[in-house]
């Protein structure tokens, strides 16, 4: 998110995907940034430079490739929306692993960057996910939207249907990139607190994990057919 403050052009994204990714945005800053582009437009047209509206690289200016937020969110305001996320949930601690690790996937796959506007519902997204494939008895989407007020249940599924296209499906997680993004995660909590409960996983679990996630990657693949058929087959575990 701090990366992010410094572009005036956060997202490596094409138009179409930071159009569709839209849904992430908290929708004060959805409108903050189409006010801007608004009142760019006028502007221009007040010149008679319309074609002036363009990025550095010469390319149609993206009104959504912009912070409409340019102040990093306090690290205690982050625990604290995450904790209340995994106390509402009842979500395991290893969920968090896997949220961070999808959150990286999404990023680098989509092209759409974590920016002040777009945090939060990416996050608790990614955590709906990464419960799902973690715990056998998760709750769904209907639930979630029941324990959560802040998003009503179409919007929870728009969520869940768009990460997932722009991840192409790809649910999958080795052993090897958990034991990974659970050290990143050990390194960076011992900074605040030398106590980290969580323990490294065992072999068994990293198998079930991977069990896991190859079923839910053809239960997510069947839930959204139409989407998941405009999309490449995406099956490496």
């Amino acid at each position: 998110v701090i990366l992010t403050l410094g572009k005036s052009r956060p997202h490596v994204a094409p138009p179409e995907r930071t159009s569709a990714c839209a849904v992430f945005l908290e929708p004060a800053c959805l409108e903050r940034l189409q006010q801007v582009y608004a009142q760019q437009k006028e502007s221009a047209i007040a010149r008679a430079a319309f074609e002036d509206l363009k990025d550095t690289l010469g390319h149609a200016l993206d009104p959504l490739n912009s912070v409409a937020v340019r102040v990093s969110p306090n690290k205690w305001d982050i625990y604290g929306f995450l904790r209340d996320v995994m106390v509402n949930f009842r979500l395991e601690p290893e969920v968090s692993v896997i949220t961070l690790f999808y959150l990286e996937r999404f990023c680098e796959m989509s092209g759409v960057a974590l920016t002040p506007d777009n945090w939060r519902r990416l996050v608790i997204t990614s955590m709906m996910l990464a419960s799902k494939v973690w715990n056998d008895e998760s709750f769904e989407n209907i639930e979630f939207s029941q324990l959560c007020p802040l998003y009503t249940l179409d919007e929870i599924n728009c969520f869940e249907r768009t990460f997932l296209k722009c991840v192409g499906y790809n649910m999958s997680m080795k052993g090897s990139e958990y034991a990974k993004t659970y050290f990143v995660l050990r390194t960076l909590g011992a900074k605040d607190s030398a106590d980290f409960a969580l323990e490294p996983m065992t072999d068994l679990k990293a198998t079930r994990l991977q069990e896991r996630c190859l079923e839910k990657q053809i239960e997510f693949r069947e839930r959204y057919p139409e989407e998941a058929l405009r999309d490449a087959m995406n099956w490496t575990m």
